[in-house]
């Protein structure tokens, strides 16, 4: 699941519920969308990305209490049980990009301390950029 800080919620509702094809539903202070595998939470905040949430098992080691910002939970409870959504409405969140000055130190904290797979580390010269990706 992935919570995103918005300055004004009621217009990020709008926006998110004709992007999402759902109405979603208010829970206190934040607006949550719920997906066949995961969520969209908005709430009124800095703008940008505030948490994302995996599910890992319950085997797996405690996670590092340092992410360099952006609020990482990782846990073992099943999701609550959502009904398989309607054909029009997106069924998972497929990849969320995050900006970093350190790539090096990215891979360390997300596929070495996290454990979530490297799928693709690419370099562009041309255009002075290496992107990462990693599939969870």
């Amino acid at each position: 699941s992935l919570q995103i800080g918005v300055a004004e919620l009621d217009a990020a509702v709008r926006d998110y519920q004709t992007f999402l094809s759902q109405p979603g539903e208010r829970r206190g202070v934040l607006h949550r969308f719920p997906l066949q595998r995961g969520a969209v939470e908005l709430t009124v905040g800095e703008p940008g990305v505030r948490s994302l949430r995996f599910r890992r098992e319950a085997s797996d080691a405690d996670p590092p209490p340092d992410w360099n910002g952006i609020r990482v939970v990782l846990d073992a409870r099943e999701e609550e049980e959502v009904p398989p959504p309607p054909p029009a409405v997106p069924h998972a969140i497929d990849h969320v990009v995050v900006q970093s000055p350190d790539l090096d130190r990215a891979v360390a904290l997300w596929r070495d301390r996290a454990g979530i797979r490297l799928a693709l580390d690419r370099d562009f010269p041309q255009r002075g950029l290496r992107i990462l990706f990693f599939r969870s």
